[in-house]
């Protein structure tokens, strides 16, 4: 089977390997921004450009003959690739244009979880005047969180109380985002635990992943600039310490209204990856975001205990017939390394891995942004790669990934020590214990 693939990041990295795991009948053929080494190991042929060039990459993968095409990242979604694709006749798994306005357009998305969904979702504003801000933020208190409309890679979202640090900060951030898009959106600042609901959507069915968590913030003890994510963690049994069963089949319904509702507000059915990021609160789980792409680091989480190959998942996934995916029961960590100063200014620095001797250790590379050289890497500005330990426990699986780091000659790269750390989430159980006794 000849598969495509869009995306150059660490989540991208973890797609090539789960395309190509335990099945020798793939051939991938890879279009990047920058080349991914882990990404150039597993594919027959790449080509590199901006992933935005929908017709670019159209015209590549129809050179390639690819039987179905995956696209990892969220730019090229927006940008209506798969819609670009099918015009020319190629196959692929990702929302159209309009479907993916749930990500790309926060307004939209709210709108229609308000208008068609009914709940689910903390109170709001899709401001356009300054006035309209001020007055939200005085009518809730100064508790509310500031968001770009728009795409941000998941590092544009400030919250009072946080990283504003005044009524006045969040104003003069409103107002910035309004003069870039002409609106800006103001939610409630909701109290809980974060968690991700990633699924698969073939058109007819909606199949889970496990539950994933991601830490946004760039230093222990969620301190520091917003990042893209410095790591994940996964449970053996799918679900999170925190999340009660009945909490999880309440996120799980509301992610089922949200397909129901974008496929008929758009009259096409979704296939690809849906993905909610959800706060678990008092009231129970509300949604934060919706996006249509996995998640980044928590497709590499989950995606490492996937039970088969995701090639062999694709035909399925494609035609309408994939009604079960099976993972095994394993936990999991992953923990991104990023270069000093990281996200703000971020140094180049060189570095190296010994590949061979982490996996002797059971822990896995994905890599992400960052060059190749003799000898070793040279790091780029964003997130430079990923390490990635299966375990019983999270906790296991972490203290694999900092045995592994205090061997490794990283050249001041950065990460944080406390994903999947055993007194980090009992202390995350507690918290809930306590909002929860509050309603």
């Amino acid at each position: 089977m000849r598969i495509g693939l869009v995306g150059d990041g660490g989540r991208e990295h973890a797609i090539a390997v789960a395309l190509t795991y335990a099945d020798s009948t793939v051939e991938l053929f890879a279009y990047m921004h920058q080349p991914n080494p882990g990404i150039v190991a597993c594919a027959k042929v790449i080509a590199t450009g901006p992933l935005t060039d929908v017709h670019g990459v159209a015209k590549f993968f129809q050179k390639a003959k690819t039987d179905v095409i995956l696209i990892g990242p969220e730019t090229p979604l927006a940008a209506g690739l798969v819609d670009v694709l099918a015009a020319k006749g190629l196959a692929a798994v990702g929302p159209t244009a309009r479907q993916a306005r749930l990500e790309s357009d926060k307004g939209y998305m709210r709108r229609l979880l308000r208008e068609r969904v009914g709940r689910g979702y903390p109170d709001f504003l899709e401001a356009s005047h300054l006035s309209e801000a001020a007055a939200f933020i005085r009518d809730h208190g100064n508790q509310v969180a500031v968001k770009p409309v728009g795409l941000t890679g998941g590092k544009g979202v400030r919250v009072l109380g946080t990283n504003l640090s005044s009524a006045e900060e969040a104003l003069a951030y409103a107002q910035a985002l309004m003069n870039r898009d002409g609106r800006v959106l103001l939610e409630e600042r909701l109290i809980g635990e974060e968690f991700s609901l990633m699924a698969f959507s073939d058109g007819q069915h909606l199949v889970p992943m496990p539950l994933a968590q991601d830490f946004k913030y760039v230093y222990d003890g969620d301190l520091g600039g917003m990042t893209g994510g410095m790591g994940a963690y996964t449970c053996a049994d799918g679900l999170l310490p925190f999340v009660m069963p009945a909490e999880f089949q309440t996120a799980w319904e509301l992610l089922q209204d949200v397909i129901a509702t974008i496929e008929a507000d758009t009259q096409e059915p979704y296939r690809g990856v849906i993905y909610g990021q959800f706060m678990l609160t008092a009231k129970g789980p509300l949604i934060v975001e919706c996006n249509v792409r996995f998640g980044d680091p928590e497709a590499i989480n989950v995606l490492a205990v996937l039970d088969d190959s995701l090639g062999r998942l694709l035909p399925h996934w494609m035609d309408g017939t994939l009604s079960e995916v099976t993972f095994r029961p394993q936990a999991t960590v992953s923990k991104y390394l990023v270069p000093p100063g990281y996200p703000e200014s971020s140094r180049e620095v060189f570095f190296q891995l010994d590949l061979s001797h982490l996996e002797e250790q059971g822990v896995h590379v994905r890599f992400a942004s960052l060059r190749p050289t003799d000898g070793g890497y040279y790091t780029a500005s964003s997130r430079t790669f990923a390490l990635l330990a299966l375990a019983d426990s999270p906790d296991e699986a972490s203290t694999r990934i900092e045995e592994a780091i205090t061997a490794l000659p990283l050249n001041g790269l950065h990460h944080r020590r406390d994903v999947g750390d055993a007194e980090v989430l009992a202390a995350k159980v507690r918290r809930m214990e306590e909002i929860r006794a509050v309603c």
